[in-house]
């Protein structure tokens, strides 16, 4: 038979066979073993609440860097969303721009090529000094940079030399040249004169807008002035 004593102060031998089992109590007693039960109990109740501490602690703070990166997330995403739509209108007034200056390019090429024997014929009667004539105008190559020969005849040398020095001084005209001057006879009916007979080469070139004064075509394009006064 056995028997189970859950009283250990009131435990009694009995006779006869069998054995009997006892709890032990904690704390109880003065014996060393009950001592050393409870400390070693407290000491895991410390580090069972040391760990729980931890755990608290760390499931804090990873929960508030969590929110912290999820509130960093959602601005840089706000900020994303915002700079797209930022960098999609500066790409479209970069192709608008884009656009415009081809679109002046061409009318400059055009522009370029509508006036150029205006533009010579202007700038050859601009550099006639006096005692001077012009007889022809002849292109010697094509456009947009045509070379061209001026033709006429003059009083003296030194008026061709003044000619040339004041064709080269255009900023439409280069490489000016004199090709060829000969003394000659104009005139008729007995008023033939001595004279020289020259032919001077010379290129046409656009030079750059800046460099150009522009005049309005029209009256009413030009801004009214604001009269001061009494």
């Amino acid at each position: 038979m056995i028997e189970v004593n859950l009283n250990p102060a009131g435990r009694k031998q009995r006779s006869g066979g069998g054995f009997s089992f006892s709890m032990p109590g904690f704390g109880r007693g003065d014996s060393g073993e009950g001592r050393r039960t409870d400390w070693w109990i407290l000491s895991a109740a410390a580090i069972w609440l040391l760990a729980a501490g931890y755990i608290g602690l760390t499931y804090t703070g990873v929960t508030a860097e969590q929110e912290d990166l999820q509130v960093r997330l959602e601005t840089a995403q706000a900020d994303s969303a915002r700079f797209a739509e930022q960098s999609a209108r500066i790409a479209a007034l970069r192709a608008r721009r884009d656009s415009i200056n081809s679109r002046i390019a061409t009318i400059q090429s055009i522009d370029q090529g509508r006036y150029i024997w205006p533009h010579v014929m202007d700038e050859v009667a601009r550099a006639l000094p006096d005692y001077t004539w012009v007889t022809a105008i002849t292109a010697q190559s094509a456009e947009p940079s045509p070379m061209f020969q001026v033709e006429g005849y003059a009083g003296t040398q030194t008026a061709v030399a003044v000619f040339r020095r004041q064709l080269e001084a255009s900023p439409f005209l280069q490489q000016v040249q004199i090709q060829n001057i000969t003394a000659a006879e104009a005139g008729e009916g007995g008023d033939e004169q001595r004279v020289q007979s020259y032919v001077i080469q010379a290129i046409y070139a656009q030079p750059p807008f800046e460099e150009l004064e522009s005049v309005p075509l029209f009256e009413d394009d030009v801004p009214p002035v604001a009269a001061g006064g009494d």
